[in-house]
């Protein structure tokens, strides 16, 4: 069964999503003096309700992490929930795997002040940038 079919059959509105393009499958740029790493945006994983995102409950403490290993580390859900509630938000976590297209990501540059020119590598440097694509899912056509 399709989703439209699905939301057809319910009578619900067809339904859409945002979702972010990422066109590279490096997640670092070594080629200059300038460091530039892929990062990811946990606060992105769970406003999307991303379902590669998991909980785990050790020692008393839920941990959160990526079922995909797009970042590696296990996060504190009660820090990070703390961290959310400030001006600055939880922040940012290096990807060390090619993010997926629901992953919120930007490129972080280290060191930017030591550039002599410009990027060398400007599709990777582009590569974070936010690129949004709306998906809309309609109902079937009556005739199928």
């Amino acid at each position: 069964m399709t989703p439209g079919a699905a939301c057809k059959r319910r009578g619900a509105a067809p339904e859409s999503a945002t979702v972010q393009v990422f066109t590279t499958s490096e997640t670092l740029c070594r080629r200059c003096v300038v460091r530039c790493d892929t990062v990811v945006y946990l606060g992105g994983c769970v406003a999307a309700g991303c379902p590669s995102l998991y909980a785990n409950e050790r020692d008393g403490r839920t941990k959160l992490g990526c079922l995909h290993g797009i970042f590696t580390v296990e996060i504190d859900k009660d820090a990070f929930e703390a961290m959310q509630r400030t001006p600055g938000g939880f922040g940012a976590l290096r990807a060390v795997r090619p993010p997926l297209p629901i992953c919120q990501t930007a490129v972080d540059q280290a060191f930017e002040h030591r550039a002599t020119g410009a990027c060398i590598n400007p599709d990777f440097l582009l590569s974070g940038s936010l690129h949004q694509i709306i998906v809309r899912m309609s109902p079937p056509d009556d005739d199928s």
